[in-house]
């Protein structure tokens, strides 16, 4: 091959390469909406409210979880979460020695499309308003979970072989769409 055929052949694999990039760019997942996006107050942590949820009521707060279990009653869905903490890019880490308690997501306004897809043990980020928190029985004895409203919430799924983050997905919660691994549960969808 000719000086003249791999330089041809250089920048045809350039521009194939550039208009990739920008596609996957283009499609990149985003964690938290546009509408939601000036309103989380990421420094509030789980702790902090479940010592004192009085004095956050209302706040909007972000959060990981792994599912405990989904119930449906007249009128909203109740979510019971066991804590964990979330990566740079908000996803929940599979670390249940993490956590620091449980917590309730509470869909009462209908922002979960299908609870049936919340299966047990699956890792979500949820996105809700601090409520009052609600006394239920856990084990032989009763639990205060704190509790949030949903306003939010994406499933993560793990995806064999993936072990780490891509390059460049530290950036305020994108993922890029060629690992298929979350999907918005709760919420609306904006694009």
């Amino acid at each position: 091959m000719n000086t003249v055929g791999v330089i041809v052949m250089k920048r045809r694999a350039l521009s194939c390469l550039s208009v990739l990039l920008a596609l996957s760019w283009g499609c990149a997942y985003e964690v938290v909406p546009d509408r939601l996006e000036g309103r989380i107050q990421k420094d509030l942590s789980f702790e902090r409210v479940e010592q004192n949820p009085e004095a956050y009521l209302g706040r909007t707060v972000m959060w990981g979880g792994k599912v405990l279990g989904v119930t449906q009653a007249a009128g909203h869905t109740r979510v019971e979460l066991l804590h964990v903490p979330l990566d740079a890019v908000f996803r929940p880490l599979d670390a249940p020695t993490a956590s620091k308690g449980r917590f309730m997501a509470i869909d009462g306004n209908g922002a979960m499309k299908d609870p049936g897809v919340l299966q047990k043990d699956a890792l979500v980020t949820v996105i809700g308003e601090v409520r009052a928190p609600i006394e239920a029985p856990l084990d032989k004895g009763r639990y205060q979970y704190p509790a949030i409203v949903i306003q939010d919430m994406t499933a993560w799924e793990k995806q064999p072989g993936i072990t780490h983050s891509p390059p460049g997905a530290q950036l305020r919660g994108f993922r890029p769409f060629i690992f298929w691994d979350s999907r918005r549960v709760a919420g609306a969808e904006e694009r």
